[in-house]
């Protein structure tokens, strides 16, 4: 009995220590995960916005304040970061955990400008379904295709205390994290704890779990996806048709013409390409419907303007655009100038509005004209 008891206590104890040591390392790389994601949406939300290379220095600033507090007062990292000394570090015997006074890891990624497929920070566009790995949180798969555009970006952050000669993690050698031309940057992998004293042995290419800790990655993917929904404060004075807008030309401008009924054209015609709901409240979703009209209120700059399609009698809303418009509020646009694709950097989501009225049917066709509304605002989406 006491035999059995203490083979018992063995299994048990190995048991515990698996949970505590694959803990530490679960918790990693959800913290990690946190990181790259904020980077992630961050590269491609300031697209447009920050100039080339400029969005790389705000998903890196994005991803180090994730782990640090307005104050400056570092009060979470990217798990656990200890220090083993002394003892016997090939047997990891007799070896004293050091705990300094920031024992967590922070990660600094690598602007990686070069663009290279490996790197940090990836700017490309997602591959096709049928040809991108099931699992796109393996760190080493390609699941953008580099330098064919600007509309997704791929994020990735490691940790892992084993670097071969020639591997591509690679340590961040600045350690004020403003380096210009890193590719990759890696930290150490997670340590294990009740597990050092386990006889697991190195494998055929020298990693030990022991010695160089658990190996733990994060990575995440944001895509361009058209507007679903913008706030107030952002909507143009009119919406305009998805057959006018589709028709514009890139940058070109237009002088358009509001009625007091709401109608609006292009000067000198008759035809309706857009419509002016006055003073009531601009539509912010896809499937709200634009019932009252009146002359086009006073508006100066760029704003979001609704894109809408005759539907079972209505306006309705099936998308959002970027363009530059001034409105002298009398009923006279004298400038409209659309942007094509122009990546939203404020007061605009991808993600699908609540509460969108109509059956199935009509939300389903709601959400079908989004989708393939080419020329759209476009907003960052991750992709899970």
């Amino acid at each position: 009995m006491l035999l059995q008891t203490i083979l018992l206590m063995f299994g048990l104890l190995a048991l515990a220590a698996a949970v505590v040591d694959l803990g530490f390392a679960r918790v990693a790389q959800v913290q990690m995960q946190a990181g790259v994601d904020t980077a992630a949406l961050e590269v491609l939300r300031s697209r447009d916005s920050s100039g080339s290379g400029a969005n790389r220095h705000n998903a890196r600033l994005y991803a180090w304040n994730t782990y640090v507090d307005p104050a400056n007062q570092r009060l979470v990292g990217a798990g656990a970061d200890l220090t083993l000394t002394g003892g016997e570090p090939g047997r990891n015997g007799m070896q004293t955990i050091s705990v300094d006074a920031d024992p967590v890891y922070r990660p600094c990624l690598a602007l990686n400008l070069s663009n290279a497929p490996n790197g940090d920070v990836v700017t490309g566009k997602v591959k096709p379904a049928g040809t991108r790995p099931m699992d796109y949180a393996d760190d080493f798969t390609r699941y953008i295709d580099p330098g064919d555009g600007t509309d997704s970006v791929l994020v990735r952050m490691r940790r892992t205390g084993y670097r071969p000669e020639g591997g591509p993690d690679t340590p961040q050698s600045d350690p004020n994290c403003n380096s210009e031309t890193a590719t990759t940057s890696a930290g150490p992998g997670v340590p294990l704890l009740f597990g050092l004293g386990s006889t697991i042995q190195p494998n055929a290419s020298g990693y030990s779990v022991r010695q160089h800790g658990v190996t733990v990655r994060a990575t995440a993917v944001a895509d361009s996806r058209p507007v679903r929904r913008i706030a107030a404060a952002y909507a143009a004075p009119l919406a305009i048709s998805r057959d006018f807008w589709e028709g514009t030309s890139n940058g070109s401008g237009y002088t358009l013409t509001s009625s007091g009924g709401g109608i609006v054209t292009v000067a000198g015609t008759g035809t309706e390409i857009g419509f002016s709901w006055g003073t009531g409240a601009p539509p912010t979703r896809i499937g709200d419907t634009i019932n009252a009209g009146g002359r086009a209120p006073a508006a100066s700059g760029p704003r979001y303007v609704p894109i809408y399609v005759r539907y079972r009698g209505d306006r309705v809303v099936i998308g959002f655009g970027y363009a530059s418009v001034v409105s002298d509020g009398a009923g006279e646009i004298s400038s409209f100038v659309p942007v094509h694709r122009r990546m939203a950097d404020v007061g605009a989501s991808a993600l699908a509005a609540e509460g969108l009225s109509g059956s199935a049917t009509d939300i389903a066709y709601v959400s079908s004209q989004n989708a393939s509304l080419g020329t759209a605002l476009m907003a960052p989406s991750l992709l899970r």
